[in-house]
């Protein structure tokens, strides 16, 4: 399914600077899915909010995804650290698997949810 018209809006790109991420929620019910978008050197990402190791959130705080020196993304129940550009798991217990990514894009100031390929 490609994203309708009036795709949802998970954050405005005056909302992040780089090297933070903010957490959202699109859908309902089973359709739903918890993400989050990360600013990485003026670039955007997108990601499901599941650890690979066990299906948690990353963030036991929310919108606390980097760690202290902001270089990684960093699973705060298990430790695994992923990078921020691609989600590859680079330390941890899910070393080499990667972040499930959510396609986005970027209108004016909006970052949307561009939505699911059919295929």
């Amino acid at each position: 399914m490609t994203a309708p018209e009036g795709s949802p809006v998970v954050a405005r790109t005056t909302d992040l600077v780089d090297n933070q991420a903010r957490r959202f929620s699109i859908g309902q019910g089973r359709a739903k899915v918890d993400g989050f978008v990360v600013r990485v050197n003026g670039k955007y990402f997108a990601y499901i909010n599941r650890c690979k190791h066990m299906a948690m959130p990353l963030d036991l705080v929310e919108n606390q995804f980097f760690t202290r020196t902001r270089k990684y993304i960093k699973c705060q129940s298990h430790g695994a650290m992923y990078l921020p550009e691609s989600g590859k798991c680079v330390a941890g217990p899910c070393r080499g698997k990667a972040l499930d990514p959510l396609p986005i894009r970027i209108e004016g100031e909006e970052i949307l949810f561009a939505g699911f390929d059919d295929e």
